[in-house]
């Protein structure tokens, strides 16, 4: 009985020491362990390969509690459907945020699901995939879409492990004032940065951004602009003090008024899985 109860407490021990032990070393985050790396988030997307699967895979996710990315591209367009295949979903599915995959195709796409699904798996993460036409009815593609997406979850299961450095994009338009305090603070509390000022015509940069692998996005927010969020990489919004941001200041995380140390609060609170208000929102 005895050694029973030591095989079981020491990995409990391991595990602890590993998590939460600070003395020996700076202090890190715990995150979700995946095939490219820890991320903040533990994400399982359902993506319709072309459009035509767009309202199933729309059902599908809010049944199957996955994150939905919606997909325009025409089945009847090989040059978008080879985007998607070659360029979008390799680096979705090498995102340190990303779980699985379950892919939802109509039949009629000009590359084949599986062979997509194939190539995914072969970059370490796990992908399923479901052709709507090769079942008789659609109520038989549902109940194995969903049985599908309970097994990718049980294949893909996330493990825990602690992150080291936190990996996080400080974007803006116009440089804020406390941009040189806010790095050099961010910096002692050992988070790797890349800071990038923004477009004021490309609306899709911050996607590109989140794609590229931050576990966080902090952006100041444009006087004239809307708070952003993304389904991949969490998004830390700051407000400026304009009239326009004070009728919207539930939006924010953050308002104009924060100071350097209550920006890095926030930033820690992000990493420490507490959701942004774009992502209690869904927006």
């Amino acid at each position: 009985m005895g050694s029973a109860i030591i095989r079981t407490v020491k990995p409990l021990r391991f595990l602890t020491d590993r998590l939460f032990r600070r003395q020996s070393g700076p202090q890190g985050f715990i995150g979700f362990r995946h095939m490219h790396g820890v991320g903040i988030r533990s994400k399982y997307y359902v993506i319709p390969l072309s459009r035509g699967a767009s309202g199933f895979t729309r059902a599908l996710a809010q049944d199957a509690h996955m994150t939905l990315i919606e997909n325009k591209a025409e089945s009847s367009d090989p040059t978008a459907i080879a985007a998607v295949a070659e360029t979008f979903l390799p680096k979705l599915a090498q995102h340190r945020h990303t779980a699985g995959i379950l892919l939802i195709a109509v039949g009629d796409e000009p590359i084949p699901v599986q062979e997509i699904a194939t190539q995914i798996q072969g970059l370490g993460t796990p992908c399923e995939y479901l052709v709507i036409t090769d079942f008789p009815s659609m109520e038989m593609a549902t109940n194995l879409a969903l049985g599908t997406a309970q097994e990718l979850k049980t294949m893909a299961l996330s493990g825990i492990d602690r992150i080291e450095e936190g990996d996080l994009t400080i974007i803006y338009q116009e440089e804020p004032q406390c941009l040189t305090e806010l790095v050099s603070l961010l910096e002692k509390n050992r988070f790797v940065l890349r800071v990038h000022q923004m477009s004021p015509t490309d609306k899709r940069e911050i996607s590109s951004l989140a794609m590229e692998g931050s576990h966080a996005i902090l952006s100041f927010v444009s006087e004239d602009q809307y708070p952003s969020g993304t389904l991949v990489t969490p998004v830390i919004n700051v407000a400026t003090d304009s009239d326009f941001h004070q009728a919207i200041s539930t939006e924010f995380d953050l308002s104009h008024e924060s100071s350097v140390t209550e920006i890095v609060q926030k930033v820690q609170e992000v990493f420490g899985m507490v959701p942004t208000i774009c992502e209690a929102l869904g927006s």
